[in-house]
Parts: C-alpha cells; sequence; structure tokens
C-alpha cells in the first residue's frame, strides 16, 4: 500500500510540473446577462456619439437581438454611432464603445465577439466599423460597409493578446462611422464577449523532470511485479 502512495506521490508531482497553462481571466457581464451594462465603461471618441433611438432613448443600452442568424436571440448592446452634429468635418470617423480593465497572467489569451448591423429604417452606404480594442490598439477589426434597409450583416471578432507582464489592462471595443448620428441610420449590436487563455504546450520531460518520470514508470513497474497475481 506504501508502494501505491509512493507512487501515485510522484506521478503527481510530474504531473504538476508538466501542466503549464495560462491562467483564466475575467471579463465581466461580457453577455450582458445582467440586462444593462454593469462591468463596462461608456466612452465616445473626440467627435463622436452613440447614438439615439426614435423615442429619445440614450444609447449604448442592452437588448434583446439574433447576433447569430440562427433564430435564437441573446442579451446584446446596441448603438447607432457616428459623428455629432456640430462637428464640421466631413469624413471624419467616429463613435463610441465599451471598455473595461481586466487582471491578465502571463500568456496568451484570445478576445472574441459575435456582432451585427441592420438597416433598421433607411439604407446606408456605411453601416459602421468595429474595433476589439487592447491597451487602447485595435487586435482585429471589420468594416460592414453598406447595408439596405432591413438587411442585417453578421460577423464574429477575435483578438489575440501576447501578455509578458501580470496586471491590469484595458480590454473592450470601439464602433465608428464617418457620416452623422441619427434615430434612422443602421443599428449596431455587439455581444457574446468572452476573454479566453490560450493553453500552452506541454514540453517533453527533460532534466529533473524526466528523471523522476522515469522514476515514477519503474516504481509502477515494480508495485506490478509484486502485487499477488
Amino acid at each position: 500500500m506504501n508502494n501505491i502512495f509512493a507512487l501515485a506521490s510522484v506521478l503527481s508531482l510530474c504531473s504538476f510540473a508538466l501542466a503549464s497553462v495560462a491562467e483564466a481571466a475575467t471579463l465581466i457581464n461580457g453577455d450582458f446577462a445582467t440586462g444593462d451594462l454593469t462591468g463596462w465603461t461608456v466612452h465616445t471618441t473626440g467627435g463622436g456619439s452613440n447614438g439615439r433611438n426614435f423615442n429619445g432613448e440614450v444609447l449604448p443600452r442592452v437588448t434583446t437581438f439574433d447576433l447569430t442568424n440562427r433564430g435564437t436571440t441573446s442579451n446584446v448592446a446596441q448603438f447607432r454611432v457616428g459623428r455629432e452634429e456640430a462637428i464640421a468635418l466631413p469624413n471624419a470617423w467616429q463613435g463610441g464603445g465599451l471598455s473595461q480593465s481586466v487582471f491578465l497572467e502571463a500568456g496568451q489569451f484570445t478576445f472574441t465577439a459575435d456582432a451585427a448591423v441592420q438597416g433598421d429604417h433607411q439604407a446606408n452606404t456605411q453601416s459602421g466599423t468595429l474595433e476589439l480594442m487592447f491597451e487602447g490598439g485595435a487586435i482585429a477589426l471589420w468594416n460592414f460597409a453598406g447595408v439596405a434597409r432591413g438587411m442585417t450583416k453578421y460577423q464574429t471578432l477575435v483578438g489575440e493578446m501576447a501578455i509578458a507582464t501580470p496586471r491590469w489592462y484595458d480590454l473592450g471595443f470601439q464602433w465608428t462611422r464617418p457620416f452623422l448620428t441619427s434615430p434612422t441610420i443602421p443599428s449596431q449590436y455587439i455581444g457574446n464577449l468572452r476573454l479566453e487563455p490560450v493553453p500552452t504546450p506541454v514540453p517533453e520531460p527533460t532534466g529533473a523532470v524526466g528523471l523522476l518520470l522515469m522514476g515514477g514508470l519503474g516504481l509502477r513497474q515494480w508495485v506490478q511485479r509484486k502485487s499477488p497475481r
């Protein structure tokens, strides 16, 4: 029995030495399950707006929408981004988005989001560009281009991050358009935001770890020979 416990201890030590995976990070309310923007900070660009709906409702807001074109709705954040009326610069891409601070351990991570644009009330030649943002820079970008009235376009964006120093990092997204915002322009939707670690490949056993593994295998064979038939 003592030999079996010894074998378990050696194998456990080997497993601990060989296991190496980036620690999971926590993204707050990435699926907007709370029904609001809890965990997120709203921002706009220098001359941009997140928009309003026809009833005067200020955006962004959390609503339900089918983001994947599979007939299933989920909680999403809605925008109608663009330039403010007072901004005279034509074709200046403006808008806004959401962000939050996340503590990341060293390792590789992916940041994923499902998004869609919809021509709710009229056609538009620029329905919105979405950027996934990390530390103020874009790690993934998609321009949805034009959209017809009642038309919906879908896209999943994936950004990658390599973290060397464990600390707090800014993570989020931003919608922009080069035209004025109004309640008649296309809506932009985003949801199912996910932050996931990329597993680190387990290296071949070398040095002391290799000796431990070899010793564990030898001990296992010895126990098997000593076990009563």
